[in-house]
């Protein structure tokens, strides 16, 4: 999507908060009328004089209902760092939020959110948003990080899981030698997944992470049986 003038937002930072060693989040206050978005959508972000000129997109990462939109950047590249480097006050300019990785409220079925790394930050608002509405439809969540370090929106995670009716989140370590309940040590499997998602044939998967990621979680969950519609990715570059 390309940035026009038309459709350029402006916002000034309100809050700077460091979730992990390489995680910073920008706590946006709309300049004008507040945009409504739906969780899972992103912003495509620009920063004059620094390639790309069409800017990088960002999910949002809190909820429809919270007052301020929070974005959060890992430490990656040139882009990324410009952004981190930000202060309260300063302007950021971006297009409206858009993009379809997103839950629509009339499917039927479990609903089953699978992030890798700083891929938890569209699956985080969706979390954080059926849990707000209420949303009756079981839900599992799985994350998986490197290390306990970055495992970022942990305890928010925890609060939107018991705050909904039929809700279930595992957690997985895949670089440390020990780890502490409740993560699981090594690499997320399909079985890992599956086994805990109630009637697999009619749940909705969406897989959030690397480029790497979202493809190999996509492929091991086809071999393991599932329709291709029934598998939503978002990779991260």
């Amino acid at each position: 999507m390309t940035m026009t003038e038309e459709k350029l937002l402006t916002w000034r930072i309100a809050q700077v908060v460091d979730e992990s060693p390489t995680v910073r989040s920008l706590y946006l206050r709309p300049q004008g009328a507040r945009p409504s978005f739906v969780a899972g959508q992103y912003l495509t972000v620009q920063i004059r004089g620094l390639d790309p000129v069409e800017g990088k997109s960002y999910s949002v990462a809190s909820a429809p209902h919270e007052e301020l939109v929070r974005i959060s950047v890992k430490a990656i590249g040139s882009f990324s760092h410009a952004l981190r480097s930000m202060h309260v006050g300063d302007e950021l300019i971006t297009t409206p939020p858009y993009g379809f990785f997103h839950p629509e409220p009339d499917d039927e079925g479990a609903l089953v959110c699978i992030a890798g790394g700083i891929g938890i930050t569209p699956i985080h608002s969706i979390v954080a948003d059926l849990a707000e509405r209420k949303d009756v439809r079981p839900l599992r969540v799985c994350y998986s990080v490197q290390t306990e370090q970055e495992l970022v929106f942990f305890d928010k995670l925890l609060e939107s899981v018991a705050r909904h009716p039929d809700a279930h989140l595992k957690t997985f370590i895949t670089r440390q030698d020990t780890v502490a309940a409740p993560h699981a040590q090594g690499r997320m499997r399909a079985d890992d997944v599956l086994g805990f998602v109630p009637e697999v044939a009619t749940a909705q998967f969406f897989v959030c992470g690397s480029s790497q990621f979202t493809r190999d979680l996509w492929q091991t969950l086809r071999t393991a049986g599932l329709r291709p519609e029934q598998i939503y990715t978002e990779g991260f570059f």
